[in-house]
């Protein structure tokens, strides 16, 4: 007996029927033949099924057989009507003879064109085409014309000279991951302050042969397929319908001599990532071609399939210092994890972490080192940049700040009144808020941070709205009140706006004379520091090789959390953090974690195709987790260039998202679990913060949580078949929408518990995951141009809403849309003051 899938397959088959019904055989009916109303609509809807199946087909012969002939008859036809007009012109001469024989004159016109041809490939031939061209060329219009029409019919000659299409090119345009078709025409030597480079000139063809767009472009980004000139031209004037199914690449090397650039000067010199990396795109190496043809076969495997070998799961699980790793519900096998570990030694991912450990400048496009590894480093350490070894400058600060936050702590720092500082307000922007925010709110809750933080508070004012601002300070009061200001170069906009505002918030409350002791700064501009009103000796100096987002273990986070909850319990988070350095630095890739993890995302995105990423712990201490690493995800790799500058043929970086555990379940998990495709990190504790189990429960508040956490990861591998919920006898018509697919990756991460330690651990793994992505990718994961453009329009309305506020001058300078919506926004904000004045409302 034919099973249901079988059934449903042939009804595929079949063209649909608005209104048929199909009945199975197995219904419990009985199998009943019965002429009843119903079965005699059955079998009038069958006849007209089968009647609209045997049309279909009829019309789809037909079809075929058009689309075979129609090409044929064209050619006939056209080549019937050239005959007869070349015949045409010379019959007549011919029957003025006496002579009427049908095609002579076509037979003759062809016979005098391949004499020509003959004549002019001779010297005598040549000399008169000379002379004949010297008299065109002096007549204005016709001069244009006939070279016009020379070049082009240069072009599909045999005998192509320099002046004709030299080689079929395909060029990536207009846009990253397309294709132009076209021709190399020619060569042309730019000349620039760091020497002559020789490109190549391309010509696109746009509608047909003869117009298009011409391109400059280096030889080595021109791609060289296996087509002679001849067949390149088939192809655009046959509109791409001749082109053959497989294009193969020649050596552009073979093909046209290497790009020059001479003349380059010290001042130009080749940063020492574009030595270390590979001129080789990743997706051009044997590794990621294997992986592109290995991931079919993945996709035709059900991870409810692979979760059935043990030996499998086994394999994809790593215990390393108290934390356990199961990656057991990727979609993929030994053989993919074998595969992308050749695409570790591919992209030269162990020689590129050696070189970010000993200060090399990886970050090439702003000539800097990469050492935030340096920032919790053991003291006795060795970690260099630019020869000087920066461990004992990090612990100078580090001191400084363990000496400055017990002097507070204490109350032997007290305020411009007499008063301990017991509240500390921490002011920055990007990574120099979300990373001490996520440490701040995991420590919160745990039993001993909250011993060391009694009495005390810690907030944070990042956004520039004033909102922020007030809802920083409701409650405080300035005169116990602690600002730590966060800026580099103390130049941040919205940063120093904030800080002005709770300058002013202190100044008016006690005095401009109490800022010195009630506002302490992170930064390096000592000048601007002092200039704003900070004591220079209480700045905390942090490095231009320690990135924002990776800021957590300087000064940034470590200033105002050991003002919370002391140096000492912080200390225990940098060694956290150092415990996974060392691990990254030396543990083998098949067994190191971020290693692991960084491979994994790159098999999502790049090969399965999966571009975002849930971030979901089970754990409410870390629900400022996800947006931390959202930026340093997604800042770091969010690019579309490689390191050398060469745009991606392949999507890179990750869409970065999540919510604790379970309220992420009452919100977005529908789509995760009968949506689209997003991998998740599962992340759970095995022993709460807050223990608490109720009399008369079936389990603790923490076991119901983790219950959940184990429950989900299996919920998304293994789905709900259409067969299991009919066994269940759940109605028909809610079959289709009660079905999970399944098939949808994720991992587990599993902390022992979430202490100082634990959290510096898991930072540090995310930090190195996306390290290890950029490597892969052959991405800059330390620079954040992306983030500059809006920032430099918000300055050219800033200006503008100033001329607008105290002129009362009206909106220039923009685009209907920006000038339409600036000017709605005055109109109905008239009522702020055209001079500046002091508004701090207080809630």
């Amino acid at each position: 007996m034919a099973t249901a899938r079988e059934r449903e397959r042939d009804r595929e088959l079949l063209i649909p029927v608005s209104g048929v019904a199909f009945q199975d055989d197995d219904d419990g009916s009985g199998g009943s033949k019965s002429s009843s109303p119903v079965s005699l609509s059955h079998h009038h809807s069958g006849r007209e099924a089968f009647s609209k199946v045997i049309r279909s087909w009829a019309s789809k012969k037909f079809m075929a057989g058009c689309v075979i002939l129609l090409p044929i008859a064209i050619t006939v036809y056209i080549t019937w009507g050239l005959i007869r007009f070349i015949d045409g012109v010379f019959s007549p001469v011919y029957a003025h003879l006496g002579i009427n024989i049908f095609g002579l004159g076509f037979a003759t016109s062809i016979t005098f064109i391949f004499l020509v041809g003959v004549f002019m490939s001779s010297w005598w031939g040549a000399s008169v085409l000379g002379l004949g061209e010297l008299f065109i060329k002096k007549m204005p219009l016709v001069s244009y014309i006939y070279s016009a029409s020379k070049q082009i019919s240069a072009a599909i000659s045999p005998e192509q000279n320099s002046q004709a299409f030299k080689e079929v090119a395909i060029i990536q345009h207009p846009r990253v991951g397309e294709y132009a078709f076209g021709f190399i025409t020619s060569s042309v030597i730019l000349w620039r302050s760091v020497g002559e480079e020789e490109l190549r000139c391309v010509y696109v063809p746009s509608n047909h042969l003869y117009v298009g767009d011409i391109f400059l472009i280096s030889s080595k980004d021109i791609m060289r397929p296996n087509l002679s000139v001849r067949e390149g031209i088939e192809i655009v004037i046959s509109l791409g319908m001749s082109i053959p199914p497989i294009l193969t690449a020649v050596d552009a090397q073979a093909a046209v001599p290497a790009t020059r650039v001479v003349g380059r000067s010290p001042k130009f010199a080749i940063p020492p990532i574009l030595k270390m990396a590979s001129s080789t795109l990743i997706c051009e190496t044997q590794p990621w071609k294997a992986l592109k043809a290995h991931v079919e076969d993945i996709k035709k495997t059900h991870l409810r399939d692979l979760m059935g070998g043990s030996e499998r799961c086994k394999s994809m699980m790593l215990e390393f210092d108290g934390l356990f790793l199961d990656y057991s519900r990727q979609c993929g096998n030994q053989d993919t994890m074998a595969k992308l570990l050749k695409l570790a030694e591919a992209a030269h991912l162990k020689e590129k972490i050696g070189k970010m450990y000993s200060g090399e400048h990886i970050n090439s496009t702003e000539d800097r080192s990469v050492l935030h590894v340096a920032l919790r480093a053991p003291r006795d350490a060795v970690m260099s940049s630019d020869g000087i070894n920066v461990v004992p400058e990090v612990w100078k600060v580090l001191d400084k700040i363990n000496e400055f936050s017990e002097k507070i702590r204490s109350g032997s720092w007290i305020g411009a009144t007499g008063k301990a500082l017991k509240d500390v307000v921490a002011v920055g922007i990007g990574g120099s808020f979300l990373g001490p925010l996520f440490v701040h709110t995991a420590l919160q809750t745990d039993s001993e941070a909250v011993a060391c933080a009694k009495g005390r508070q810690l907030r944070f004012l990042a956004n520039v709205d004033p909102v922020d601002v007030v809802k920083s300070i409701a409650g405080l009061n300035p005169e116990t009140t602690l600002v730590v200001v966060v800026s580099k170069t103390f130049t941040t906009a919205e940063t120093m706006l904030n800080a002005r505002t709770l300058r002013e918030w202190i100044s008016d409350a006690l005095g401009p004379q109490a800022v010195a002791k009630h506002m302490v700064a992170v930064s390096t501009n000592l000048a601007l520091v002092e200039q704003f009103g900070i004591d220079p000796n209480n700045a905390f100096a942090f490095w231009d090789w320690v990135g924002g987002r990776y800021s957590v273990c300087s000064a940034v986070g470590v200033l105002p959390l050991s003002l919370q909850y002391g140096f000492p319990l912080v200390e225990k988070f940098l060694k956290g953090a150092s415990s996974i350095d060392k691990h990254f630095n030396s543990a083998p890739f098949e067994k190191n974690i971020p290693v692991l993890l960084g491979l994994l995302s790159v098999w999502n995105v790049s090969f399965l195709g999966y571009p975002a990423r849930a971030i979901l712990p089970y754990c409410q201490a870390l629900e400022k987790f996800a947006p931390h690493i959202q930026q340093v995800s997604m800042e770091s790799n969010g690019k579309g260039v490689s390191i050398d500058g060469v745009p991606l043929p392949f999507e890179a970086g990750e869409i970065d998202f999540g919510e604790p555990g379970t309220n992420g379940q009452h919100s977005f998990y529908q789509l995760i679990h009968q949506g689209r495709v997003i991998p998740c990190d599962f992340i759970g504790v095995v022993k709460s913060q807050q223990p608490v189990y109720l009399k008369g429960e079936v389990v603790s508040n923490h076991d119901e949580l983790m219950s959940n956490f184990f429950a989900q990861p299996d919920a998304l591998a293994y789905g709900k078949t259409a067969e299991q919920l009919l066994g269940e006898k759940v109605p028909q018509h809610l079959v289709l929408h009660k079905t999970f697919s399944g098939n949808r990756p994720s991992l587990s991460l599993l902390l022992p518990s979430l202490n100082a330690y634990n959290v510096g651990q898991l930072l540090a793994i995310y930090e190195h995951r996306v390290a290890v992505e950029g490597f892969v990718w052959g991405i800059n994961s330390f620079d954040q141009w992306g983030v500059e453009l809006g920032k430099s329009l918000a300055s050219q309305v800033r200006k503008q809403l100033n001329k607008a506020r105290t002129n009362g001058d009206p909106v220039v300078g923009f685009n209907y849309s920006t000038t339409t919506l600036l000017t709605k926004y005055l109109e109905g904000n008239s009522d702020v003051p055209s001079e500046p004045v002091t508004l701090l409302p207080k809630i």
